[in-house]
């Protein structure tokens, strides 16, 4: 991620004491909901400020409240409007929600007889770099971004897929 600019700021985050670089995204996955409530709003403000203009904000939460689950470290429970609403009333446009309910779990089919050899992972390693350097140079940061959007939207199963989760994109 340090690769593609991405910051981390810590392992706790205190709005107050840390200070964030004015970014385009910012991506809050399993980590909403760890906040502790006093620190809630000063800490959406503080993403909100953090946000270029037309910046993104990406935030996935656990779906506790329709699994009933209400263990520590949770701190915060959000239903999908109630989540939509607050980062809303802090100055955010919702550009889409969803609510994903438990994944189902496919299995894995190996084909032994095609086993991928050492060289053939250089090669894709390889093909990867070259992608990358593509769409670096050649590719507009507005483009970037709707891509980035439309596969956060669309197609991201994360490690925490086989549970219902929340997933609210918004933008400044």
């Amino acid at each position: 991620m340090k690769n593609n600019g991405a910051i981390q700021l810590a392992n706790y985050f205190h709005p107050e004491k840390i200070s964030i670089p004015k970014v385009d995204l910012i991506w809050m996955s399993h980590s909403l909901e760890h906040i502790h409530p006093k620190l809630f709003t000063d800490t959406l403000k503080k993403i909100y400020d953090s946000l270029n203009v037309g910046g993104y904000f990406f935030v996935e939460v656990p779906d506790n409240l329709k699994e009933n689950i209400f263990n520590f470290p949770h701190t915060l429970f959000f239903y999908e409007s109630t989540l939509k609403n607050i980062i809303e009333k802090n100055g955010f446009k919702i550009i889409s929600s969803q609510s994903i309910e438990k994944a189902e779990k496919t299995k894995l089919q190996v084909d032994t007889k095609n086993v991928i050899k050492k060289n053939d992972v250089t090669k894709n390693f390889s093909l990867i770099k070259i992608i990358k350097k593509f769409i670096k140079i050649f590719l507009s940061n507005d483009f970037k971004k709707k891509l980035l959007l439309f596969y956060a939207v669309k197609n991201l199963n994360g490690p925490y897929s086989e549970r219902p989760n929340i997933r609210v994109i918004a933008q400044k």
